[in-house]
């Protein structure tokens, strides 16, 4: 948590925020994708690029990947969720311009915003027609699911083991 937190993380020089939520929600995304959808897993801190010659490669908390991909490259050109999550000090001109980014992955099926400072979570959902749709969680009860994944964990195990734990007593149901 350093003197670079408040620095957007796709930034040269940047430091990455140490974070409980990626972890436990790779851990649950990859149980999910081990029993519904193996040919797919979830990887932390994977390079997305849309083609060799762009110089934009964010790297998200989490990527939904081929389970087969090289794992040689610095980045993935395939990916179907992504999770990012978000702090009081990200800016949301550039947070915006990332979802956009993410948007426009023709494969790309959703987007999960965890919020770091509260139990929240808004998940972006392509839809049919290629349009987008927003649903927010906010209760720990809340039950994260996506398509041919299929359910992964309630919103509250995001935070275990944080300051907004629900097993800490706070009444986040």
């Amino acid at each position: 948590m350093g003197a670079d937190r408040g620095r957007c993380r796709d930034e040269p020089g940047s430091a990455r925020r140490p974070s409980t939520h990626r972890q436990h929600f790779e851990h649950h995304l990859n149980d999910a994708l081990a029993r519904n959808k193996p040919e797919w897993r979830a990887d932390r801190e994977i390079g997305i690029e849309l083609s060799d010659d762009s110089p934009y490669r964010p790297e998200p908390e989490i990527a939904v990947v081929d389970a087969d991909i090289d794992t040689t490259r610095r980045g993935v050109d395939r990916f179907y969720l992504i999770v990012e999550v978000r702090s009081e000090s990200d800016r949301e001109r550039l947070f915006a311009s990332k979802l956009d980014f993410y948007k426009s992955h023709p494969h790309n099926r959703w987007i999960v915003v965890v919020e770091q400072d509260r139990v929240e979570a808004t998940i972006h959902e392509r839809q049919d027609d290629g349009g987008w749709a927003m649903r927010r969680l906010s209760r720990a009860s809340d039950r994260l699911t996506f398509g041919e994944i299929g359910e992964v964990c309630a919103l509250g195990d995001l935070y275990r083991h944080t300051n907004l734990d629900p097993a800490h007593g706070r009444n986040l149901t």
